[in-house]
């Protein structure tokens, strides 16, 4: 990245440029095992380089565990060991780690030698450390600290730790489908009935929602509905969000690129990108 620091070259877009070429040689040349290194002038760079190759090319990065606010595993643990074998095709794809890029992909992921480290995103609490140093074998650690992690059944653990594997090992990483899936399953767990949510044993009328075009999706913040607030026309709760989030810390060049769109995607790479936004 030189010509962003000795000649003055915007640094985005000397990212943009960069990122973009590696990518399309990576698409070309899928049988290369390479790992590509950026040398940066100071941290500023480096930073901004992170967040323009998650929004470019995320199936190139290496995510590391400084990438991410986390917590570190709570002395109430336990482990359970598992019987599986993994390829060196999927090693590799755990090895890449995870980078949380929406509000609904609840993990973050990365592998210091061959044991990964799994976090809830939303919190940085760990809730798994997966050891795969034995082949065809996996040592578990699991969080029992109640305040940060409610399951407290191994065999219940066992099976959401297999599953997510199997979510985590696939290209592209599908969140959105684990995230239901996980959504789904802890509704079952929760009431016998859908249209009932039990919370500390009272039961409670609930109405399920996700999706614009699924049911009951006009209350979704991406519903598109435009209103009006203090005489400004908003599309959705979305915009309207990530706009007054832009305000809140003063980038007032994200809150117009927020008005340019209704892309709820797009919404939130703008509100997660703000300027003073950590």
């Amino acid at each position: 990245m030189i010509s962003a620091g000795i000649y003055g070259y915007p640094i985005y877009g000397a990212w943009t440029q960069a990122l973009t070429s590696v990518a399309d040689w990576a698409k070309k040349n899928k049988d290369y095992d390479l790992r590509i290194v950026f040398a940066v002038l100071d941290t500023s760079i480096l930073e901004k380089g992170k967040s323009s190759l998650v929004d470019i090319a995320p199936e190139l990065m290496l995510v590391r565990k400084n990438d991410w606010k986390t917590l570190e595993m709570p002395e109430q643990n336990e482990y359970f060991e598992l019987s599986i074998n993994i390829n060196k095709q999927q090693l590799s794809i755990l090895r890449h780690g995870h980078y949380p890029r929406e509000m609904e992909d609840k993990w973050f992921w990365y592998m210091e030698d061959n044991v990964l480290y799994a976090h809830r995103s939303w919190t940085g609490f760990c809730i798994y450390i997966a050891d795969f140093s034995e082949i065809g074998k996996v040592r578990v650690t699991v969080n029992r600290d109640p305040e940060q992690y409610t399951c407290a059944s191994i065999d219940e653990d066992i099976k959401k730790f297999t599953d997510l594997l199997s979510w985590w090992i696939s290209t592209p990483y599908d969140h959105q489908g684990e995230w239901l899936q996980e959504t789904a399953q802890a509704i079952k767990k929760a009431s016998s009935n859908k249209d009932k949510l039990l919370i500390n044993g009272v039961s409670y009328d609930a109405i399920f929602f996700h999706k614009p075009d699924e049911p009951y999706g006009y209350l979704s913040n991406w519903y598109l509905s435009d209103f009006t607030i203090d005489g400004m026309k908003f599309t959705s709760n979305e915009q309207y969000i990530m706009y007054r989030k832009c305000l809140l810390f003063n980038d007032t060049d994200s809150a117009k690129k927020v008005l340019e769109t209704d892309d709820p995607q797009k919404l939130q790479d703008i509100g997660r990108t703000a300027k003073g936004y950590d």
